[in-house]
């Protein structure tokens, strides 16, 4: 179970480190080999853009991990506590019912692109797995907005529903 918790401390952090290190070298070795050895890389290019893809998806999950997310806080501030929470889990819970949609749209849309056999031009990867990342990334912002749900209904059970 430790692991776990280790897990769910820190998976998106250590992905986002890693795709943006990565990111960043291959941009380099782009840089290098077209201009100071005149022999572009453009393999770097695409797989950068891709990994860039997915590191929006990882820090998205990230800004619910941690509530970072931009919202319109006046009604809240206006709000009794007690109403906060209502209204923060029904914000949450529009939130997830659009990642589950997002979810279902995306596998369709990279299914639909896995058939029709699509690849990409200079890696030569079939785009159905890069249309995964759509959904891949949602349903890592569901499960951080379900925490997120969980704890605010548990807080509000912890203070005795003020």
């Amino acid at each position: 179970m430790k692991w776990l918790s280790k897990l769910d401390r820190y998976f998106e952090e250590i992905w986002a480190a890693s795709l943006l290190s990565v990111i960043s070298v291959l941009l380099f070795l782009q840089v290098i080999f077209r201009y100071f050895l005149t022999l572009p890389l453009d393999w770097t290019e695409e797989l950068a853009r891709y990994l860039f893809v997915a590191l929006v998806y990882l820090s998205a999950s990230l800004g619910v991990k941690y509530n970072r997310h931009f919202r319109v806080e006046l009604l809240t501030t206006l709000l009794p506590q007690s109403a906060n929470r209502i209204v923060d889990l029904l914000r949450n819970a529009i939130w997830l019912l659009f990642a589950i949609v997002m979810i279902k749209i995306g596998c369709e849309v990279a299914i639909e692109n896995m058939i029709v056999d699509q690849h990409s031009p200079s890696l030569q990867i079939k785009m159905g797995y890069v249309y995964f990342l759509v959904p891949f990334g949602y349903a890592l912002l569901s499960l951080r907005i379900m925490q997120r749900i969980y704890r605010t209904a548990a807080r509000k059970e912890q203070t005795g529903g003020e």
